[in-house]
């Protein structure tokens, strides 16, 4: 690392939680292992994989460097793996990495330079990505820049109008701890967590590309329904939050509307436009003054391929 000695840097724990990705795991952890930033502890977490995961996750712990630990144990969701790997962690910072995913060189190097540079409040920074597809190729690129770097972060996260990405952020671990760690009663770590870090600390976008962001088609479909269930969970938790006090009297069916067309749009994205109508149709009842509402309930009715197409376009793909 330049002429740094890891003794003169903070240590960065990387966790990587696994299940059942024998396809992907290993470059996983060798783009943590290959990062131009060296004062890494890499815990990664074998959550009760069905495949050859654990079998490939021994091999490379035969030869890792140091500060890599591996450890196997029965199926608990991602949360909860993910709050074990956290009571474990010993470094000033944390990063996450699906172990489907992949790291780019320079991310820790530049991210953890920027909080190190940052008053407290800035509690994490964060990146763009890269989407991949199974094999590797090239994807859309998803920019995670804010469209208005002045409007109240928490809101515009709530209201989807910004994207923020775990994997291709970086944390200050005694603020992962103090908001709690995850939702264990959740099956998705990343909308709730931002939520409840938003509401007291400040986000940093860098620019720049952070993760390489895999698309894999097994079992969209039932995390659609999955992400249904933990939808009003989290509205319940957050929708009484002194920020929404912002958007008035209505501002709870507002917030609930576009969650609901979020569904929508991810239903149909993954061949569910059933659930995709009558999602978008809840998010009009709720709140049909938004023209991006109207947009999707209308795009979900005609064929995906279209929709698809432009989509494609947008990304630049």
């Amino acid at each position: 690392m330049s002429a740094q000695t890891m003794a003169d840097t903070p240590l960065v724990s990387v966790i990587v939680p696994a299940y059942n990705h024998e396809r992907f795991v290993e470059e996983a952890v060798r783009s943590v292992w290959s990062q131009s930033y060296s004062n890494i502890e890499l815990i990664i977490l074998n959550d009760g994989s069905t495949d050859k995961t654990a079998e490939i996750l021994d091999r490379l712990i035969a030869s890792a460097p140091e500060n890599t630990i591996v450890i196997h144990k029965k199926n608990e969701g991602l949360c909860r793996t993910l709050n074990l790997a956290l009571s474990m962690a010993n470094g000033k910072y944390i990063s996450m990495l699906a172990s489907d995913d992949v790291m780019e060189h320079g991310k820790l190097s530049r991210e953890v330079a920027t909080l190190e540079n940052s008053p407290s409040v800035v509690a994490g920074c964060y990146g763009d990505m890269q989407e991949i597809d199974e094999d590797g190729n090239m994807l859309g690129y998803v920019s995670h820049a804010p469209a208005d770097p002045q409007a109240d972060a928490f809101m515009s996260f709530l209201l989807r109008k910004r994207r923020l990405s775990i994997q291709a952020s970086l944390f200050r671990t005694e603020v992962v701890r103090q908001l709690g760690g995850f939702d264990e009663n959740l099956r998705f770590e990343d909308v709730d967590f931002f939520l409840r870090l938003l509401r007291k600390y400040q986000l940093q976008y860098l620019g720049g590309l952070s993760v390489y962001y895999r698309i894999v088609q097994t079992g969209l479909s039932n995390r659609v329904i999955d992400f249904a269930q933990d939808h009003k969970a989290i509205l319940d938790k957050h929708l009484d939050a002194p920020q929404l006090s912002a958007l008035g009297r209505f501002a709870k069916r507002r917030v609930t509307a576009v969650r609901y067309m979020g569904l929508a749009k991810l239903s149909f994205l993954n061949r569910r436009k059933v659930s995709a109508c009558s999602y978008s149709n809840r998010a009009l009842i709720q709140w049909p003054m938004d023209l991006r509402l109207w947009m999707w309930w209308v795009a979900v009715r005609v064929p995906r391929r279209f929709v698809q197409f432009a989509l494609d376009q947008r990304a630049g793909r």
